[in-house]
C-alpha cells in the first residue's frame, strides 16, 4: 500500500522523469503497485514529448537503416512507383 508520504516521493521522482522501475526500487514498492497508482490517477506521469524529426535528420536515419534493412526498405518514394508499375504488369 502506498502511504501519502510514499506517493509524494513517487510523484517528485516522476516529475523528474525517472523511470517507473527505478522509482519502485528506490521507494521499495512493487512496480505493479506504482503502475496501478498511475493508472487510477493517484500519481501523474509526465508525457514524453514526441521525437521531432526534420527531413535532413530523417534522411540520416534512413541512410543508417539502409545498411541494416537494405535500400529498398528505406527509399519508399522510389519503390512505390515501381511497385505500382509491377502491379500493372511492368517490370522494374
Amino acid at each position: 500500500m502506498l502511504t501519502s508520504e510514499v506517493l509524494e516521493q513517487a510523484q517528485g521522482l516522476l516529475n523528474e522523469g525517472q523511470p517507473r522501475n527505478e522509482i519502485a526500487q528506490k521507494l521499495d514498492v512493487k512496480p505493479d503497485t506504482l503502475r496501478k497508482a498511475i493508472n487510477d490517477g493517484r500519481l501523474q506521469e509526465l508525457k514524453k514529448p514526441a521525437k521531432i524529426t526534420v527531413k535532413s535528420s530523417r534522411t540520416e536515419i534512413d541512410a543508417a537503416e539502409s545498411d541494416r534493412l537494405g535500400t529498398a526498405c528505406t527509399r519508399i518514394e522510389e519503390r512505390t512507383p515501381c511497385s505500382l508499375w509491377r502491379h500493372s504488369g511492368g517490370t522494374c
